[in-house]
């Protein structure tokens, strides 16, 4: 939906389709038919803006065939959806059995991530309004280590570097031809090569803008300005809440730092408080433990240390072979953002509120988009409770009286 604005000016709110298992295009427009066309109605919008996720089946499909691409153009216009993001995060299948590390998979070291990446930006300018062309892609973080440090972390942040540095020049030799500007989100996530505020304004700085000078000209724009044009960060408020992050203030920090953030991911992580004089609320946590998707924890010790543990059930079991006291424990599971925080077991929503409130005084992201991509695999009492479709519509609500609320003030 449209929340204020028109033309380039338009802020828009979506929820991210990445919460539907189709993979093929056709599978696609059906996931769509289902849930996104009986959701569209229901808000009566004359345009319904997508977070679309197309995978590298859909891309490759839609990038190779023009047939394919017209008549996926005309079931969104059908439809009236808009189509102004993608999340091209997850490259293979996103809801196989199990996911878990397969999800970083290619990282940014390979090309077959980079020419994925760009074909689906070439996708993504055949579908951006005549009157908006401008749109954004969010990916990985560089991709995933389980065990941080100059060893491991090192290599990918050059190598990542070099690719997304090419993949810039390439985004703009795009907008030459084809007028629209496709902007490159890198997402930090808890326990990838990129997980913290620090750690991404650190690598645009250090890494990647020290490789635009390198890069030729387009258009009369040098490898730096295509740099900063072309490549920012997608803003998760679960992943940036998981790191115990003053959500606020880190996008503060990197628009200090002359990092543009094109994208923001509206989304809840878990926090337990005090797990150890908790049972309820840490039995009510384990039942969040699911074999598809990777749950990272990280938990703010007696002496206000983080401690990071590459899936719930992995902390579960440290909590049970230690006694070390635990402030608090918060989990990489999105759960929907209109859930109530309350004991025995919270959310992050306070956070997510207080970026809400951010963005409709600053209004300094124009894409924003609701992202629960686990609730297929929540707890069968809270998917028997609300279904899908209500679900989202809860979460868009919530969102735009959100972004909405002060206007009156």
């Amino acid at each position: 939906m449209i929340i204020d604005g028109s033309g380039p000016q338009r802020r828009l709110l979506s929820y991210c389709t990445n919460v539907h298992p189709g993979e093929t295009v056709t599978e696609v427009m059906d996931d769509l038919r289902q849930f996104a066309v009986p959701l569209r109605q229901r808000f009566g919008e004359a345009s319904f803006a997508l977070g679309l996720r197309l995978g590298e089946a859909a891309i490759t499909d839609l990038d190779n065939n023009g047939e394919t691409l017209q008549t996926f153009k005309a079931f969104l216009d059908q439809e009236h959806f808009t189509a102004y993001t993608l999340n091209v995060f997850p490259q293979g299948a996103f809801h196989a059995p199990e996911v878990k590390r397969a999800v970083y998979r290619p990282d940014w070291s390979e090309s077959s991530r980079a020419d994925y990446t760009v074909a689906a930006a070439r996708v993504l300018a055949q579908l951006l309004d005549d009157d908006d062309p401008f749109g954004t892609l969010s990916t990985l973080p560089l991709g995933w280590v389980r065990e941080k440090g100059p060893a491991t972390t090192l290599p990918l942040r050059e190598a990542g570097a070099k690719t997304i540095a090419d993949v810039a020049h390439r985004l703009a030799l795009l907008e030459s031809d084809s007028g629209r500007c496709i902007q490159l989100c890198v997402e930090p996530e808890p326990l990838c090569v990129l997980e913290t505020t620090s750690e991404t304004i650190e690598w645009f700085q250090d890494c990647l803008w020290a490789l635009a000078t390198g890069i030729e000209a387009v258009d009369g724009r040098s490898g730096p300005e295509q740099v900063r044009r072309h490549i920012g960060v997608c803003y998760d408020a679960c992943h940036l809440s998981v790191e115990h992050e003053d959500v606020p203030y880190g996008m503060e920090r990197l628009e200090r730092a002359g990092i543009p953030i094109g994208k923001i991911q509206l989304s809840c992580a878990l926090e337990l408080r005090r797990p150890r004089e908790n049972s309820e609320g840490l039995l009510r946590l384990l039942a969040f433990d699911e074999p598809r998707f990777l749950h990272q924890v990280v938990a703010l010790d007696g002496k206000r240390r983080l401690l990071r543990f590459d899936d719930l059930g992995r902390f579960a079991t440290w909590l049970d072979a230690t006694s070390s006291p635990v402030h608090s424990a918060r989990c990489h599971f999105h759960v929907p953002i209109h859930l109530p925080s309350a004991w025995p077991l919270h959310t992050t929503q306070a956070s997510l509120r207080d970026l809400l409130h951010r963005e409709q005084t600053r209004r300094s992201v124009r894409h924003i988009e609701v992202e629960t991509y686990t609730f297929s695999v929540l707890p069968e009492r809270l998917r028997e409770e609300v279904p899908l479709v209500d679900s989202l519509e809860r979460e868009l609500v919530f969102a735009r009286d959100g972004l909405l609320r002060h206007t009156a003030r």
